[in-house]
């Protein structure tokens, strides 16, 4: 039966630098500072995001052709069904909503300012979301709460699905009713 031996890193250490290995030397520990109070426009700031949707000294991910979005859409359903344990339909919807992100990122048509980008209708003073891309939309109340949230994703959606389905993506069963 064996005894128990508490472990002692200095031991360990010597035992090897005897062995003739070297040894890396222990960094200091960092020190922390306090943080201020954070609030959302300073993470968006730091994160080069301004509400015209222009980035300030971010580097965007490069551009990809159509080839490029084909590989990405192949490689993305592939892992969500080999990592992921989905069944290939599952995966492939999936991969197509995460091509079609980066597709609108690249291509799609943003609103002007001022302009709801689901309803197309002047925000003037009413209460808006202003969505990652610098576009805006009308947040509604009672029943219409978040339709033109809504309306845009489909005008979006609709014009990635076309246009992924020019470049060979097929268009999810899931996702066929966006009028691609």
């Amino acid at each position: 039966m064996s005894t128990y031996r508490k472990f002692d890193p200095d031991v360990v250490l010597r035992e090897i630098e005897n062995q003739g290995a070297a040894v890396a030397k222990v960094a200091k520990a960092a020190k922390v500072l306090q943080p201020k109070q954070t609030t959302l426009a300073a993470l968006a700031a730091l994160a080069g995001w301004n509400p015209q949707g222009e980035t300030q000294g971010v580097s965007l991910p490069p551009q990809l052709n159509g080839a490029g979005l084909r590989d990405c859409y192949e490689e993305r359903a592939a892992i969500c069904q080999s990592n992921g344990r989905e069944d290939r339909a599952r995966a492939e919807t999936r991969a197509w909503n995460a091509v079609a992100a980066i597709w609108h990122r690249q291509h799609g048509q943003r609103s002007p300012a001022g302009i709801c980008a689901g309803c197309s209708r002047a925000l003037g003073g009413a209460e808006v979301i202003t969505l990652p891309h610098g576009d805006r939309v009308h947040v509604g109340t009672g029943e219409q709460v978040f339709q033109c949230l809504l309306l845009h994703g489909r005008h979006w959606k609709g014009t990635a699905a076309a246009a992924l389905k020019a470049l060979g993506i097929p268009v999810p069963a899931s996702e066929e009713d966006l009028g691609a």
